[in-house]
């Protein structure tokens, strides 16, 4: 079932799949909205949704969770989603990255947007000012203007026009990690709520979601924490991925440490905020939580080998032990999805069956040990059909679903779509091998 097709809507490409299922039954169905084109950003890009009341059979028009003005190949974006349910709360919370007009991954500054008195700005002169939730505008030194910003948005910066002088400022060019969130089923969503000054560190250039889903820890001494997988970049774009977490139900946030500290790669000491060694990038990732509470970051792996790389923390994702590669099958430098199912006993991975770096070859494993050994497959798509990101949830007792881009055509990744397939356990074939 293709759930986004391209050219629809007003929008020319759909990528990076979002899959929940809430407490209520109601499957959400996430995706960039990618309108001028297929490109990361710099672009416009929303963060779009499908619902579905009846267990994914049928899902209802497209929604726009967030949309930032700017329009075009060099417009906004509010990009690459991942959402968790709050079991505690009921409340739904949906994590992206926000890039202002011309600003990307490769262009962001580094910095956090925020200083002592607010989010930064500047005027077209690149002099420093800020403004605070009542839009008091301050000076670099902090000392009022005696201005009053009243927060219009014009072309996809956050401008605030300063109503005593008619000067508008515009938001520093770094990427924001934000949240919204909703409380009646994804019917309705929240403003944007900026989380940088929280989690985002003054050395970093980039800070995204690890897109997908997060989870939540439902046993041991973090019981009830949140969790959202993440990934940063220091000034010399070197990446690293994380976990930021929350104990008191999304109020306030904090970033854990990510595996790659202290690694050693190409006789380098890895540390993420200095380092600059490509093939230790740790980017997307997501996070499995085990009956005890246990957290497995499982990680896209930038070493020229043909899998993933996983971590285990038992403090609840603040802290990591050794890496390790995931055996069993192999995965291009690629975004996957992993998800333990509600009695958290079978452990399911999809992603694109590749030795190379080619994303075809679209495959679901299951293990049984907690990742240690993989024992069945699926096959999505016939292994010449192109496959990217992909998104795991669990319908009901019984039922499954992968919301994944399917590309028909290696050579036309603009014309992706994003396709649901609907599976049980029961529809798995016992591997020849289990392990590479």
């Amino acid at each position: 079932m293709a759930l986004f097709e391209p050219e629809t809507n007003g929008i020319a490409t759909y990528r990076i799949p979002n899959l929940l299922t809430t407490a209520a039954g109601t499957v959400l169905a996430f995706a960039d909205g990618r309108v001028a084109s297929s490109n990361d950003s710099p672009n416009e890009i929303h963060c779009v949704l499908r619902r579905s009341t009846d267990g994914g059979a049928t899902f209802g028009p497209m929604q726009t969770v967030v949309a930032y003005p700017g329009r075009g190949l060099n417009g906004a974006s509010a990009i690459d989603s991942s959402s968790l349910q709050d079991p505690a709360t009921g409340r739904i919370w949906v994590l992206f990255s926000h890039s202002p007009s011309g600003v990307g991954l490769f262009n962001s500054v580094v910095g956090t947007g925020f200083g002592p008195f607010g989010r930064r700005l500047s005027d077209e002169a690149g002099h420093l000012f800020s403004v605070d939730g009542a839009g008091v505008v301050r000076d670099a030194a902090g000392t009022p203007t005696g201005q009053q910003a009243d927060g219009t948005m014009i072309d996809g910066h956050h401008w605030y026009h300063a109503r005593d002088n008619a000067q508008d400022l515009m938001e520093q060019p770094t990427v924001f990690l934000q949240t919204v969130f909703s409380d009646d089923d994804g019917v309705t969503w929240s403003a944007p709520i900026d989380l940088n000054p929280q989690v985002k560190q003054p050395w970093m250039s980039f800070l995204g979601a690890g897109p997908g889903i997060g989870t939540v820890i439902e046993a041991g001494a973090h019981q009830g924490r949140l969790l959202f997988p993440v990934y940063f970049a220091n000034a010399a774009h070197f990446m690293s991925a994380a976990l930021i977490y929350s104990d008191d139900h999304g109020a306030t946030w904090q970033l854990g440490e990510t595996p790659n500290a202290g690694r050693v790669v190409a006789g380098q000491a890895i540390d993420p905020a200095t380092s600059d060694v490509g093939a230790a990038n740790l980017t997307e990732a997501q996070a499995v939580v085990a009956q005890d509470g246990t957290v497995q970051l499982f990680m896209r792996n930038h070493l020229p080998a043909p899998y993933a790389l996983v971590a285990t923390s038992r403090d609840g994702g603040a802290h990591f032990g050794a890496l390790r590669p995931v055996t069993g099958f192999h995965t291009p430098i690629n975004q996957a999805s992993y998800l333990y199912d509600r009695g958290k006993t079978v452990l399911l991975a999809s992603h694109a069956e590749s030795a190379t770096e080619t994303r075809q070859n679209g495959q679901i494993h299951l293990s049984r040990d907690g990742g240690q050994t993989w024992s069945q497959v699926l096959q999505v798509e016939p292994p010449t059909m192109g496959f990217g990101y992909s998104c795991l949830t669990q319908l009901d007792d019984q039922r499954f679903a992968v919301l994944y881009e399917r590309i028909a055509d290696q050579t036309d990744w603009a014309h992706m779509r994003l396709c649901l397939k609907i599976f049980t356990l029961a529809d798995f074939s016992q591997m020849e091998e289990t392990n590479d």
